[in-house]
């Protein structure tokens, strides 16, 4: 009866304030027997209006907040700071790790938060607010939104904000102490990068606890936010981050972080690990196409259609507005009357939603899309049925991808677009030399090859030297380290096996980057040197007559592959579906089919991997959604 009374009397006060809702009722009701730390913290802050505001907003949006808890984080914590010790996560650590997170449970917010937390959460929050210049300059929502929150997404609950600002707050206290909220970003964090951060990507794994973050720099790309974010809003700075839920070049999702400027009230783009720094009036992502941009913030939202068929998280909003000003309109009544109609992109041969439109008598109208992307149209009912072709939608305009009437014989050689990381690897045996010596110190020899630009990852080249030899060595070119996937050498159709191999140190003394990983027949697996200009030198015991060599770059494995099994698909126009253009097993390095001049493809691969993207045909050349810029 007590704690009803209780209940009762500061519900009244809190109405008496001007700030009752059924929210902050239900949320009360939602904390069981925890409510009563709850009431704890509004009857702390009766006679402070503006705390008694910020302590009912974190409450009354608590109800579907906690911590992802598995029980093996400790040993989680030991295999990452490993790593960082030897400079990456090994497989066998990778692997450790994903075996320890198997079990894992949630724990609600609203039932185990303390009162004790809240209060201090609030008081440092409002202490260094109140010592910024620019805290006039937001509302107090913007406060709330995006300085007051004690947590940012699923971590463990921890009293973290104390450390962040006594480790942090000389910068904007002494190195830093003008009012441009840009400019303090950018001094708090290229200091970070001058800390360091190694990236490392363990899969399904909870947002990393802010104390571990704090004392060591190792995770993926929303734990690199997080740590930012901690950081700013520890030392009074309106913080978040943006991202997107789905690329279609990746199938993957991506965040980086923003801070609230004080003249557009727009999100300013930042991320400290790769160095994009904060600049007022330049939108700045990853470059991958996004589609739509999403920001997190605190407070929860009512249920939206979008957010529900995307399955975003509810305290979340759309500011694609601020990235993207062009918007899509279609006219075609027929579209119109099978409502609900949703735009989306293509992953994996999939339609995928990622908006809905607004009406206009026979139109469509997509609000602000990102240009230069490749779309189509779906209506829904049980599931997603197409009702366009795709269309690219580039400078504003609509470009269908129909029939001309014409075919063409083309060559395939990818199934997925060659992203710049994975062309500089391919790059690196350019201008590498092959050599053929009966002295093992090659005292004279015979250069066999210098290698071009490689168009594929696999390369069968012959020799046409009358001579044999006994050792034969693979260098680098003098500015580059030696990075292969395979190399093997051949008399005729025999391969030669060498009693000897040598080679210089690999770059980390691991298995993923040994020397035997050059003749495992696997062009996923590699060997890096940690010296550039270096050599491998495979001694045959005696001499060979040398006819040619395999040597496959580091690669993604996204080529054609030898052996494997491929199936082209075009969409076609007609049936608003994939349509089949044979399958083929891989003889060479690369697939021939006839094409339908127009369409939009994709490849797939039967018999291994899953990346695939699709892709159209322009002046012999395949185009891939990422080549669109």
């Amino acid at each position: 009866m007590k704690n009803i009374y209780f209940l009762f009397y500061t519900l009244l006060l809190v109405a008496c304030k001007g700030i009752a809702d059924n929210e902050l009722n239900e949320a009360l009701i939602a904390a069981k027997e925890n409510k009563k730390e709850l009431l704890k913290v509004l009857e702390h802050y009766q006679n402070d209006s503006l705390k008694l505001k910020a302590a009912v907003f974190l409450i009354k949006n608590m109800t579907y907040k906690g911590s992802v808890y598995y029980p093996e984080r400790k040993k989680i914590h030991q295999i990452k700071k490993e790593a960082i010790v030897q400079g990456f996560l090994d497989e066998t650590s990778l692997k450790e790790a994903e075996e320890n997170i198997q079990n894992f449970s949630f724990q609600k917010d609203i039932e185990y938060i303390t009162a004790n937390y809240l209060i201090k959460n609030i008081d440092l929050a409002f202490e260094v607010w109140n010592k910024r210049t620019w805290a006039k300059k937001y509302s107090f929502n913007e406060f709330c939104e995006y300085v007051l929150p004690y947590r940012i997404s699923q971590e463990p609950i921890e009293d973290w904000r104390e450390s962040y600002y006594k480790r942090y707050a000389f910068l904007l206290d002494s190195v830093y102490k003008g009012d441009d909220v840009v400019e303090a970003v950018n001094v708090v964090c290229k200091y970070l990068k001058q800390e360091g951060f190694l990236y490392t990507h363990i899969p399904q794994t909870s947002p990393e606890a802010p104390l571990f973050l704090l004392n060591n720099r190792i995770g993926k790309c929303a734990d690199i936010c997080n740590l930012s974010i901690y950081i700013l809003r520890a030392l009074g700075l309106p913080v978040s981050y943006d991202f997107y839920k789905i690329s279609p070049e990746t199938a993957n999702n991506h965040s980086w972080n923003v801070v609230i400027d004080t003249q557009t009230k727009q999100g300013v783009s930042f991320f400290f690990n790769d160095e994009l720094w904060a600049e007022r009036n330049i939108k700045k992502t990853d470059g991958r196409k996004a589609c739509k941009i999403y920001r997190l913030t605190y407070s929860e939202r009512k249920p939206d259609e979008v957010l529900s068929v995307l399955r975003l998280p509810s305290n979340c909003i759309n500011v694609s507005s601020e990235y993207f000003g062009t918007s899509i309109k279609i006219k075609n009544a027929k579209w119109v009357q099978k409502a609900p109609i949703y735009l989306g992109c293509i992953i994996h041969g999939q339609f995928v939603p990622i908006d809905i439109p607004t009406y206009a008598k026979d139109s469509l109208i997509f609000k602000n899309i990102e240009d230069n992307n490749i779309y189509l149209l779906a209506s829904f009912k049980d599931k997603f049925s197409c009702i366009s072709t795709p269309f690219l939608f580039k400078n504003n305009q609509i470009k269908y991808f129909e029939k001309t009437g014409s075919v063409s014989n083309e060559k395939i050689t990818r199934k997925y677009p060659l992203f710049e990381w994975n062309k500089n690897r391919l790059l690196r045996v350019v201008n590498a030399t092959i050599e053929g010596s009966n002295s093992a110190y090659f005292a004279t020899s015979e250069r066999l090859m210098l290698i071009d630009t490689p168009s594929v990852a696999y390369n069968k080249k012959d020799f046409h030297s009358k001579n044999a030899y006994r050792f034969v060595k693979f260098k680098a070119s003098a500015d580059v380290p030696l990075e292969l996937a395979e190399l093997h050498f051949f008399s005729a159709e025999k391969e030669l096996i060498p009693k000897k191999i040598l080679s210089g140190a690999s770059f980390y003394d691991v298995p993923e980057m040994d020397i035997k990983n050059c003749f495992d027949n696997d062009p996923l697996t590699y060997f890096l040197s940690r010296a550039n200009g270096d050599a491998i030198t495979f001694d045959f015991g005696e001499k060979e007559n040398i006819t040619s060599v395999v040597y496959v770059p580091r690669n993604d494995d996204n080529f054609i592959r030898l052996g494997d099994e491929y199936e082209l698909y075009y969409f076609s126009p007609e049936k608003k579906e994939w349509e089949s253009l044979g399958k083929q097993k891989a003889t060479t390095s690369s697939l021939r089919y006839i094409i339908p001049e127009g369409v939009l493809l994709f490849l797939k691969n039967h018999t291994r991997g899953v990346e695939e993207q699709i892709f159209f045909m322009k002046d012999h050349k395949q185009i891939f959604l990422s080549d669109l810029k």
